[in-house]
């Protein structure tokens, strides 16, 4: 239900999908990728819930915190940069 899932669809998909294709090779393409879609994201859950990632999670917590700071830091400067270049 993300919409920028959806805007993703229908910039990649649209490229495949036509009024002249059978119906059945659309609803392929659509199957395909909303299967894959929903298994990512249930594999991915699994992933992050499980209790050996929230401890690593809760041990690197500092850590993640200044590697995510750090790295919106040089977007930052890096955007600036361009602004001023």
């Amino acid at each position: 239900l993300n919409p920028k899932i959806f805007i993703w669809f229908v910039a990649i998909y649209s490229q495949f999908m036509s009024v002249d294709n059978d119906v059945i090779f659309n609803t392929f393409l659509i199957l395909t990728a909303g299967i894959i879609d929903v298994v990512w994201y249930i594999i991915l859950t699994f992933l992050v819930t499980s209790s050996t990632a929230l401890e690593f999670i809760k041990n690197k917590s500092i850590l993640i915190q200044k590697i995510i700071g750090g790295t919106f830091i040089i977007i930052g400067a890096l955007l600036l940069l361009q602004i001023l270049i």
